[in-house]
């Protein structure tokens, strides 16, 4: 999840403790009314963030990928506006080789596309 600022905030502090040392890569994609220039200040601080790749999720409410890329560079992060969550991850797990770690966070309407990614389902009913 780490759809909004607190979340972010909690997901921050685990990947300075988890990925200390190896590079870091994140796909983002957000809703525009959870504020992502308030949201992802707490990512812009890791130290080992060297890509973040911007997705639109499947909402009207999504948050524009070359806005959320704006923001990142803005904060002195490389990154890139992409128009499929597939696409993203396809450019991500090339960049990161076999030392880095990608991290996927954002709207929960964003998880679908990831668990299709890596050819998994979601259930019929929740």
């Amino acid at each position: 999840g780490a759809h909004n600022a607190s979340g972010v905030q909690v997901l921050s502090a685990a990947l300075r403790r988890e990925t200390a040392g190896r590079p870091l890569f994140l796909l983002c994609g957000m809703l525009e009314d959870k504020h992502p220039p308030k949201a992802l200040l707490p990512v812009f601080s890791l130290e080992n963030l060297k890509y973040a790749a911007c997705v639109p999720v499947n909402s009207p409410r999504s948050a524009d990928p070359e806005c959320l890329c704006a923001l990142f560079q803005a904060n002195g992060v490389s990154g890139g506006a992409y128009r499929s969550c597939a696409e993203a991850l396809d450019s991500l797990l090339r960049l990161s080789g076999t030392g880095g770690t990608v991290a996927c966070f954002g709207s929960l309407y964003l998880a679908a596309d990831i668990r299709r990614y890596f050819g998994k389902t979601l259930p019929n009913s929740l």
